[in-house]
């Protein structure tokens, strides 16, 4: 009980041999990488655009991605400081940036639409550029335009024992009616955390749901709705296998092939209700052509 499950030596390693000394502004692609600062008690997202110009904002690549895995009760804090000068530096305690957006989709559309509302020469197109002056053209895009925007949003999956072919629940009310303070932060017998996995996976939906809607809401309706696609595998049981239950785990090839054949079904129904909306013109057409 005393202490997290991991020492994270492993995931420092790893993220040290992948990035090196890497830092955030040396991205080849903005990034928006969410954290939790105990410290401050507050969320604290690491952008590529705010590294340019900050250097207190600027840590290395590798030592952010530990701090936004760091899952309480898996992983310890990561504690960093960052120098701008030997005078001026700035220390952070950090922990999972789940905590913050489980689903940071709408972190990078809300860094976008900042960067864009904010005037950041480098997210404006450089034809608009070439053809406009300054001033004309920041007006040429919309911030808040979504037809602009193309969104995947890749979910890490979850190990949920839930079948959407039949009624079968992680927890009852009537069990969890049971539980004490301690059974609502570790379900041992499930090798769980009920509280804090309830957070995330309701965090994370509604996101989902708010991005949807977003794009649901643009002007050009038909044309955009599918400028964002989630893709989420549910009930991955490869953990609970070798937790000894005997499930069958899925292959991250079923998981892709699932995924796509979603979104193939997806882009048919598309091509279907096209199709319907020619039809129905070519109708209207021919009826005024009899007249």
């Amino acid at each position: 009980m005393n202490g997290p499950k991991y020492n994270g030596d492993g995931l420092r390693d790893l993220a040290k041999e992948l990035a090196h000394d890497t830092k955030i502004s040396k991205t080849l692609t903005d990034v928006v990488i969410p954290t939790f600062d105990i410290g401050r008690n507050q969320p604290l997202i690491f952008t590529t655009a705010e590294a340019k110009r900050h250097k207190l904002r600027d840590p290395k690549i590798s030592d952010v991605c530990v701090a936004s895995a760091a899952a309480p009760t898996f992983f310890p804090p990561y504690y960093l400081k960052t120098q701008q000068s030997k005078t001026v530096t700035r220390e952070f305690n950090l922990v999972d940036g789940g905590l913050t957006a489980n689903n940071p989709t709408k972190c990078a559309m809300n860094y976008v639409t900042e960067m864009l509302t904010e005037r950041y020469p480098e997210f404006y197109p450089n034809y608009l550029m070439e053809r406009y002056n300054k001033d004309e053209y920041f007006s040429r895009i919309e911030p808040i335009d979504y037809s602009r925007f193309l969104v995947i949003s890749l979910g890490a999956g979850d190990a949920k024992n839930v079948d959407a072919n039949k009624v079968e629940y992680m927890y009852t009310a009537e069990e969890a009616s049971k539980w004490n303070r301690l059974k609502w932060l570790v379900d041992f017998s499930k090798n769980t955390n009920p509280l804090i996995d309830f957070f995330m996976e309701g965090s994370a939906d509604m996101i989902d749901w708010n991005v949807e809607v977003d794009f649901k809401n643009t002007d050009k309706l038909e044309k955009y709705r599918y400028n964002y696609i989630r893709i989420q595998a549910h009930s991955l049981n490869g953990i609970r296998q070798r937790q000894g239950e005997g499930q069958q785990a899925k292959t991250r090839q079923q998981v892709v092939w699932e995924s796509s054949s979603r979104q193939k079904e997806k882009e048919r129904q598309r091509a279907r209700e096209v199709s319907a909306s020619r039809k129905s013109a070519a109708a209207g057409g021919l009826l005024r052509g009899a007249r």
